[in-house]
């Protein structure tokens, strides 16, 4: 209904009749689903499936609203697929493509993907930390209630908007514009990075631009680790190896780029602006206050490191995630101890330290694998080494960062590849293959015994 009010607001009659077509197919299936039979428990497979067929037909259905005069249906679907994965590139023209409903309306689309991220992230990731699971446990001792997966999503969703009214009330006390303010509260807490105009960050002060790094770094951070500790003593907070690594990653960014010749021109920048780039890669969420074409090759293969780690886990933000990286360092840690000190000296990995960090490292490779093929494809096409590996990792990382090349003139092939990478980074690769194994769809499901 949201999209529905913000077209009648803003009399846009035309994306009007688009949404009031559009809740047909969405009536229709809400229909059908509810005439299935739910499950006594569902399978991690199974809502992995669910996840991905979700954000997949979501990206198709809205679509249809971006596909207007002059927009090639792929222009349309690459909006589509960038706003639902709250990746933040885009292959069209503000001026020119963008009535203010339908910025506000492709800036809800991002706040929903995050939204809906965390969520599956959380309760069904295979990869569940313990502080997911903490987390859960800490919700149902509250409210002294069995938990159940329509109770746990109300609280991601009051907890959730809650914090998005927040960055609303503070954007808007500092631009004065309320316009500005929603699409930026929307888009920074969901790690989206889509702003309200061509200009970005550029027009506005120093005060809407350290407010809006703030609430990216509080939308890559893990949501049951800011949930614990939204009653609890801050200390514990900064307690976390996920959200140190944050900080110290951030800042270690920005001391190299410091001691980096940024631009190719002779211009200087300011520290802000350094740090500000650093946080909007690491956090994935893709909003700068200077253009990235500029930068000179180390700072942008700096920076491509950088948006491949990404944000904590259960976060809005995309990558390969913290507490990944962190581990592969801890298991290469533990290798170097072996080989080096004597055998007496060193304390080896236990079995399921082991067994994670196989996972890990097999999902590694997995990304690499998917970003190296990406990669190449645009170097075949002719495109700059360093620019494409940039543009892809952008893209698989769900940044939306971009070095120029995502715009309308980009080959079909290379446009059809950032989607791909787009859908890939945020809902995982495992997921997207788990969607497409045979085995998922034939065969017996587990069965409960209640």
């Amino acid at each position: 209904m949201f999209p529905i009010v913000v077209s009648l607001f803003f009399r846009d009659w035309e994306l009007t009749s688009r949404l009031v077509i559009l809740l047909v197919p969405m009536i229709l299936l809400s229909y059908f689903g509810r005439k299935i039979s739910i499950p006594y428990e569902i399978q991690t497979n199974e809502a992995m499936v669910i996840a991905s067929l979700a954000f997949i037909l979501i990206a198709f259905l809205f679509s249809f609203i971006f596909w207007q005069k002059n927009v090639s249906y792929l222009d349309a679907l690459f909006e589509s697929i960038s706003a639902i994965t709250t990746t933040g590139l885009s292959t069209l023209k503000h001026e020119k493509d963008f009535t203010p409903s339908l910025l506000v309306i492709r800036a809800w689309l991002q706040w929903i993907g995050g939204l809906g991220i965390i969520v599956i992230s959380i309760a069904f990731s295979p990869f569940q930390s313990k502080l997911n699971k903490e987390v859960l446990v800490d919700y149902e001792n509250r409210k002294n209630s069995n938990y159940s997966e329509h109770n746990y999503a109300k609280w991601v969703l009051y907890f959730y908007l809650s914090i998005s009214i927040l960055a609303l009330l503070v954007l808007f006390g500092i631009s004065d514009s309320f316009f500005d303010a929603l699409i930026f509260s929307m888009t920074s807490i969901s790690t989206g990075g889509f702003p309200a105009d061509s200009e970005g960050l550029k027009k506005f002060g120093r005060n809407f631009q350290f407010a809006i790094t703030a609430f990216s770094l509080m939308g890559a951070i893990s949501f049951p680790l800011l949930y614990l500790n939204s009653y609890k003593k801050i200390k514990k907070l900064f307690a976390n190896n996920e959200l140190r690594s944050l900080i110290v990653l951030v800042l270690l960014c920005s001391f190299i780029l410091m001691n980096t010749k940024l631009l190719q021109t002779q211009d200087s920048l300011n520290i802000y602006d350094i740090i500000m780039l650093s946080v909007s890669a690491q956090t994935t969420t893709g909003f700068s206050s200077l253009n990235v074409s500029d930068l000179t090759p180390i700072s942008i293969l700096i920076l491509t490191i950088v948006m491949f780690i990404g944000g904590s886990s259960s976060s809005t933000a995309g990558g390969f995630k913290l507490n990944r990286f962190v581990y592969i360092l801890k298991g290469v840690k533990s290798f170097l101890r072996k080989e080096i000190a004597p055998k007496h000296a060193v304390g080896e990995m236990n079995q399921e330290e082991k067994e994670q960090l196989l996972k890990v490292s097999l999902l590694f490779f997995i990304y690499i694998s998917v970003l190296v093929t990406s990669w190449l494809v645009f170097v075949l096409y002719g495109y700059d080494t360093i620019l494409s590996l940039f543009e892809v990792t952008s893209a698989f990382g769900t940044v939306g960062l971009s070095t120029g090349i995502s715009e309308e003139s980009l080959e079909i092939v290379p446009k059809i590849i950032l989607c791909l990478n787009m859908l890939l980074g945020r809902l995982e690769v495992i997921a997207i293959i788990i969607l497409f194994y045979p085995k998922t769809w034939i065969g017996k499901r587990k069965e409960y015994n209640l």
